[in-house]
């Protein structure tokens, strides 16, 4: 009597999850018989995400790199498979992995055996593809095969090789400028998701877009500003932010929906008990005044825009907090406040939301933390 495959399929998953992903003890089950083979594979076909990487297993460095194979169900449950290059290894999984899984992860500069990269280039399913560190000749081989869904970018890869061909339905980039994306050729895409950018104000706003970005439809940008401890006042960077929004409505006639996610953290916030200060309450007031002047964007995309700015308090004196948040409610009285403790911490937010216009959706947000 045998068991429904479907049943087979849940004991293998129930298996990797209480044996740790054990090759050896998952081994026997799978050669164990026909109705158990069968079932393994159909579990591979609800794998996640499959990353191929070169590194060492061990800690110690001591033994020779592997190429790692690692198959993610969940974010619980991972088959982690080692192998020297050019030796056999398990490859039954792989080869069932690679030509049905939706996701690979490619994070290596060595090449693949031939056989790997043929798995991936045969397989139908193949529509995600993450690229952190990568042998080129791979990497457009499999840009070149289809149109993909998704396709995400780190920045020193980008920088590497910004000569890449890639056409796809979302693309996504770490910690790259919007600036450098913009100046690319070889991009085509619907919707474009920046995350992590550092550097974007330095050189000043966006100002040309390359033609080939004219198709796009969607734009995230989750941009973060560090301020040094030296800087003596706060900085808001509101003409440069008006700046972006014209450049963009300028340059991309197809947009649609604009998300802007703008965090600055000022890490060394510092007021003594004479009142002396580097940043002063009527600072904050230059967010009221640019709040005004995003009247004019009055582009064809619909706007969401989250501004928040993350002060830490030092010293940390109740009365010399009291007084300085006291400062904030004055000056800042169209805003809603609030405080609560988090942890060691007690945090005071300052917050507002505004339609600017019909398509103009604006939230800004001070948050000011004290430690107890």
């Amino acid at each position: 009597m045998s068991l429904n495959p479907d049943l087979y399929a849940d004991l293998f998953f129930e298996l990797i999850y209480l044996t740790d992903a054990n090759l050896e003890f998952l081994s026997k089950f799978i050669l164990s018989g026909k109705e158990s083979l069968m079932g393994v594979r159909q579990t591979m076909k609800t794998v996640d995400i499959i990353r191929l990487s070169y590194g060492s297993l061990d800690p110690t460095n001591v033994a020779l790199p592997l190429f790692c194979y690692n198959i993610q169900f969940t974010e619980e449950i991972t088959i982690s498979i080692g192998a020297k290059y050019g030796l056999n290894f398990p490859m039954l999984i792989m080869q069932w992995a690679l030509s049905s899984g939706r996701t690979v992860m490619l994070d290596s500069k060595k090449t693949f055996p031939k056989r790997i990269t043929n798995y991936l280039l045969q397989n139908p399913n193949l529509k995600r593809l993450i690229l952190k560190e990568y042998d080129l000749s791979i990497v457009k081989q499999l840009l070149k095969s289809r149109r993909f869904d998704y396709v995400m970018i780190f920045r020193d890869l980008f920088r590497r090789s910004n000569d890449l061909c890639i056409d796809t339905e979302v693309l996504e980039f770490a910690h790259v400028s919007l600036k450098d994306i913009f100046k690319s050729r070889f991009i085509k895409t619907k919707k474009l998701i920046c995350r992590d950018v550092f550097d974007m104000f330095i050189d000043g706003p966006i100002v040309n877009v390359n033609p080939n970005f004219q198709s796009l439809e969607e734009l995230e940008v989750n941009l973060h500003q560090v301020h040094l401890c030296c800087a003596s006042r706060i900085t808001m960077h509101s003409q440069t932010i008006l700046d972006l929004f014209k450049s963009l409505n300028t340059g991309l006639p197809n947009l649609k929906y604009f998300d802007f996610e703008f965090d600055e953290y000022f890490p060394y916030f510092s007021r003594s008990f004479n009142g002396e200060s580097n940043m002063h309450a009527d600072d904050f007031n230059d967010i009221l005044r640019y709040e005004d002047k995003l009247i004019g964007c009055n582009g064809k995309a619909k706007v969401q825009f989250n501004h928040t700015l993350v002060c830490d308090m030092i010293p940390n004196f109740d009365q010399t907090a009291k007084e300085y948040v006291d400062e904030l409610k004055e000056n800042l009285p169209s805003f809603e406040y609030s405080s609560w403790n988090e942890g060691d911490n007690t945090v005071y937010e300052f917050s507002k939301s505004r339609n600017i216009t019909e398509n103009f959706e604006m939230n800004l947000n001070i948050r000011l933390t004290r430690n107890n």
